[in-house]
């Protein structure tokens, strides 16, 4: 009767585990994604940053320039701070998640560990 019920226990446990790791894959492939978007803003805003200093080098006089630099400016910085608070969020997560992970694993182990000492 005991190894009846071991059995619905371990089956549980095989359930759980699937379902963390589909977790854990759907996380892997949201970060990559991720990844590849800031990558992309990355460049995005790199190219703003070099036709912005490329404007301040040409446009010291230029009053029409200067407010299109400042303009510019403005929206990297915008675009910047969105970006970061998006990492940060994401860290965040990424921290919550890890130490959801290792909880998991933890009680896995001890509990392979009294399935080891117990036959």
């Amino acid at each position: 009767m005991a190894e009846g019920g071991s059995s619905i226990s371990n089956v549980d446990e095989e359930t759980l585990f699937k379902e963390e790791f589909a977790h854990v894959e759907e996380l892997l492939i949201s970060s990559r994604e991720e990844c590849i978007e800031i990558g992309s803003k990355f460049h995005d805003l790199s190219l703003k940053v070099e036709n912005m200093m490329q404007l301040q080098e040409t446009s010291s006089s230029d009053h029409s320039v200067a407010s299109e630099y400042l303009e510019q400016d403005k929206e990297v910085r915008n675009d910047f701070e969105e970006f970061k608070n998006k990492y940060e969020s994401r860290i965040t997560t990424y921290k919550l998640n890890s130490e959801h992970q290792a909880r998991i694993v933890d009680d896995l182990q001890s509990r392979v560990s009294a399935y080891e000492t117990y036959n």
